[in-house]
């Protein structure tokens, strides 16, 4: 449909590109721009013709009006780049065991246990490899381990001490008297391992709660009996 624009030169507007036309509507081109100097993405919504028929103008969705010579036809899009699929190695195939799913036995379990468990060392190894290869001396920072709080404490040497039956004994700031076996050198993490020894430890005696009460009612006793006399 020609619509009548009201210009000296260009008097109509078509939709539809006349034959021999170097650009259809919908086309995407590049405008190039006399205020910026730049070439912009276009595209072309409708042409300008005079009364011959012939195309003056190009209007674009971002200028009405473009000469001929201000465009140029946008530059092909380039194509996707695609992932390269490797190709498996040369006799990589179904039976290789690297692409083959892994499936034991119970029997192949039970065969591949004890070599999972060599390749880790024995919490007790982990402990003594912490050892001192020489008794501490005074004023060493070291570490204590707890059997109350159950983790590796610091500590400092306070003195070393050697008892009539000839065990090593250490006085630290956090234990007096502290068997070597349960200290251990700074560098210990805090929740490392026991030492083996303290499995064989006795425990800790606690009181229970019966004693505690029987304790706290003898205490209140002895403060009572001088106001009862």
């Amino acid at each position: 449909k020609a619509v009548d624009i009201g210009t000296p030169a260009v008097v109509r507007r078509l939709h539809v590109a006349p034959p021999g036309c170097p650009y259809k509507v919908g086309d995407n081109v590049e405008y190039l721009s006399v205020h910026t100097k730049t070439w912009m993405a276009a595209r072309i919504v409708s042409l300008g013709v005079d009364a011959n028929g012939r195309v003056l103008t190009f209007n674009l969705n971002c200028k009405t009006g473009a000469k001929p010579e201000y465009l140029r036809r946008a530059p092909a899009a380039k194509p996707k780049k695609r992932m390269k699929t490797l190709a498996p190695a040369p006799g990589a195939g179904a039976s290789s065991p690297a692409s083959a799913p892994t499936t034991l036995s119970a029997a192949g379990v039970q065969a591949a246990a004890p070599t999972a468990a060599a390749s880790s060392p024995p919490a007790a190894a982990a402990a003594a490899a912490q050892r001192p290869s020489k008794p501490f001396e005074k004023g060493e920072q070291v570490r204590y381990w707890s059997s109350g709080h159950h983790r590796w404490v610091k500590a400092t040497v306070m003195s070393v001490h050697v008892n009539s039956g000839g065990v090593l004994l250490y006085n630290l700031d956090a234990k007096e008297k502290a068997d070597a076996w349960r200290v251990a050198i700074r560098t210990t993490p805090g929740d490392a391992p026991p030492p083996p020894e303290a499995q064989l430890a006795p425990p800790v005696p606690q009181p229970s709660s019966v004693a505690i009460a029987a304790a706290a009612a003898a205490a209140a006793s002895r403060v009572a009996a001088p106001w009862a006399a």
